[in-house]
């Protein structure tokens, strides 16, 4: 460990670490004429047409018919449960400091919105990062998966990326690391082939609308790639540092890159990474060896953050 900042890897106490992340609840519970996804939650939850996942229904119906909530109460009471988890993932003061500005930016557009998948990448990285048995992930992943399909993919992710050999992220080790490069190219262009795929299913309606066949954006794509790149320098110049969380992070990114075709998959993908990334940079920070590249893989981060910052309208009560 770094002893300059041996500091910031101390842990918080839980109640403090709540304490720290209660007032994003401000930035998450905005306006529901702001909010994209009002029109689709409010008349599934108000009539109760069980149009999405079984578990979130079922969360739904307790709210609605065994606590009485209003809408606005169930839907308060789900930013409650994603600042819960927030306050159980980031735990050290350099995962809390890391994740502050990174969730105030995805607030509304994500924590606030698309608050299925959130609390659901939320739990996988909870799981990722705090749970050691195998099959209790795995149940978790099941678990999640029920509240939003998303959860399938991203716990899938978390739970085989430990298990990759070191040596096919290894720059130096030619033989692993090309068939890396090739699995990549074959991805890539598989999934470039997806609309036809799509328009031989019953979801062929999906080609003709461009909705989620429309390719991810190139600032994202280079984001993907140059976080990519700086994973796999530190992992093969500073054996300190590979672990299973750098694992997690470099086969998140390869996904994110392999789909990158279809822009509503990527893009899910990225978000997990997302989530998960000051629980990664928290870590390496911390860890002696490849400074440089930490450095620049933080400066990136940055960036990524405070240009939510500055693209996002963000919309308040009072």
């Amino acid at each position: 460990m770094i002893k300059s900042l041996r500091f910031f890897s101390l842990e918080l106490p839980y109640l403090f670490r709540l304490f720290i992340f209660m007032p994003i609840l401000y930035f998450i519970n905005f306006p529901f004429e702001y909010n994209a996804d009002y029109g689709n939650y409010f008349p599934d939850y108000t009539y109760g047409y069980f149009a999405y996942e079984p578990l979130y229904e079922w969360y739904s119906y307790f709210c609605r018919e065994i606590l009485d909530f209003d809408f606005f109460l169930f839907w308060f009471s789900i930013s409650i449960l994603e600042l819960i988890f927030f306050a159980l993932i980031y735990k050290t003061i350099m995962q809390v400091v890391l994740a502050l500005p990174s969730i105030i930016g995805m607030s509304q557009f994500f924590y606030g919105t698309q608050v299925r998948y959130a609390l659901v990448s939320l739990v996988i990285v909870y799981s990722a990062v705090s749970i050691s048995k195998p099959i209790l992930k795995f149940l978790t992943t099941v678990v999640a998966s029920s509240f939003h399909y998303g959860g399938v993919l991203i716990g899938f992710i978390s739970l085989i990326a430990g298990k990759v050999a070191d040596s096919f992220f290894v720059l130096n080790r030619l033989r692993p690391f090309l068939t890396l490069i090739l699995l990549l190219f074959f991805a890539y262009f598989a999934f470039q082939q997806f609309d036809y795929l799509v328009s031989l299913t019953r979801f062929n309606y999906y080609v003709d609308s461009g909705e989620y066949v429309e390719r991810i954006s190139l600032v994202s794509l280079l984001y993907v790639i140059f976080s990519l790149i700086l994973l796999i320098l530190i992992f093969t110049y500073s054996k300190e540092n590979r672990n299973r969380l750098i694992k997690i992070g470099m086969v998140t990114l390869l996904v994110s890159l392999f789909t990158s075709p279809i822009a509503a998959l990527s893009g899910r993908v990225s978000l997990f990474y997302f989530v998960f990334e000051p629980v990664l940079l928290g870590s390496l920070m911390v860890t002696a060896g490849g400074r440089v590249f930490k450095v620049a893989l933080l400066m990136l981060y940055l960036v990524r953050v405070f240009f939510y910052f500055y693209v996002n309208s963000y919309y308040f009560y009072w």
